[in-house]
């Protein structure tokens, strides 16, 4: 397998290189410090590019530049990583066509609903017929009108790829991009015929001698960016900020979070240098339920009020099953018994956790901040 050279990050957010304190009342008395940009995080781990929003790029300095998403970008900031990052940005016309619900492909009626499930079965037997429909009204599915459907929104979204490539180069008489990025899971999840739609895109942008279709590291090797810009804090969500997912409703989030990430630190420099087996393999489950209680997921369910009572009770109880696995490394760690029960627990947290395989503890020993901003 290839390694990874560049990443899609969540929510396509970012954040320069700044002094930083976190943004609670809680610790509103503690001095910023100095943070590394992400590009700089991304560089020091081989990757080199990343993918953020077209509003993202339009709020981005020098304001003297022509910014335009048809072109890739050098990620610039106080400190520029000896290897630079190069910025990809999301067409918006072409991201909004799969993206939106309501004006997108996926919110056509004929397209399997993905809500509407047999009592008994749990199995979808009906289209979304209109997607401000009651559940009770919906209409049966029927696979050949989505099939006929997909093939025609195939055809209208490879039509708008040549479009948009042929005006900017009579503009320009230069070629360009034009970059779609999207998460996995709408493709055959939400939206069910997805996979087939995203199939018949790519097999007639293919067969169209006067566009090539390529990875972002294709492109980036043969067409190096020019331009450098300076990005603002900022993320694809509500305002282009991270208001989404740091406000009032989710301070107590972040209490949890922040508790979370001083003892996985504290942990680290007790036992990374140990080599135990057992003691590992405690250790490795407590980060897991880190990671997941870092998911930006819960903080967006709260603030939309999109399945708000399972995103809060998800977060407490990561973060319960986070302290108490750490107490039973404590114990163990510095020779105390750790009882069945415990073992019990630990193992029962595996088999429904059972992500991010092999997390180790000295990830967390070291942070290397910058001499100077």
């Amino acid at each position: 397998s290839r390694p990874p050279r560049g990443i899609w990050l969540p929510e396509c957010g970012y954040r320069p290189a700044c002094y930083w304190s976190p943004p609670l009342t809680s610790y509103s008395s503690q001095p910023p410090y100095p943070r590394k940009g992400v590009e700089a995080f991304l560089s020091e781990n081989d990757l080199e590019f990343f993918v953020v929003d077209y509003y993202q790029l339009m709020r981005a300095w020098p304001e003297d530049i022509w910014k335009t998403p048809l072109d890739t970008y050098y990620v610039s900031g106080p400190q520029i990583p000896k290897k630079p990052v190069t910025l990809f940005v999301r067409d918006f016309q072409l991201s909004f066509q799969v993206w939106s619900h309501d004006m997108g492909y996926p919110g056509d009626g004929v397209y399997l609903d993905f809500h509407k499930r047999h009592a008994k079965g749990k199995l979808r037997y009906w289209k979304i017929t209109h997607n401000k429909l009651d559940m009770a009204l919906k209409d049966l599915y029927y696979p050949e009108d989505a099939e006929r459907k997909l093939m025609e929104h195939a055809g209208h979204y490879k039509w708008l790829i040549t479009e948009s490539l042929k005006a900017n180069y009579y503009n320009t008489g230069q070629a360009k991009l034009v970059m779609t990025a999207f998460d996995t899971e709408l493709f055959g999840h939400w939206w069910f015929e997805g996979i087939e739609w995203l199939y018949y895109v790519l097999k007639w942008v293919h067969a169209d001698p006067e566009i090539k279709a390529a990875t972002c590291s294709q492109y980036m090797d043969e067409n190096p960016a020019f331009n450098w810009v300076w990005l603002p804090e900022s993320s694809w969500g509500k305002n282009f900020d991270n208001s989404t997912w740091m406000n009032k409703e989710v301070e107590w989030v972040w209490e949890r979070i922040y508790h979370a990430e001083r003892e996985i630190q504290n942990l680290a420099k007790a036992f990374s240098d140990r080599d135990d087996p057992t003691l590992g393999r405690i250790l490795r489950q407590t980060i897991r339920e880190l990671l997941i209680l870092q998911a930006s997921d819960w903080e967006f369910m709260i603030t939309n009020w999109s399945t708000r009572n399972l995103a809060e009770k998800r977060v407490v109880e990561r973060h319960e099953d986070f302290k108490r696995l750490a107490g039973m490394a404590w114990n163990y760690g510095n020779g105390m018994g750790v009882s069945e029960t415990d073992w019990r627990f630990l193992q029962e947290c595996e088999l429904r956790n059972e992500v991010f395989i092999d997390p180790e503890i000295r990830w967390f020993k070291e942070l290397e901040y910058p001499v100077q901003l």
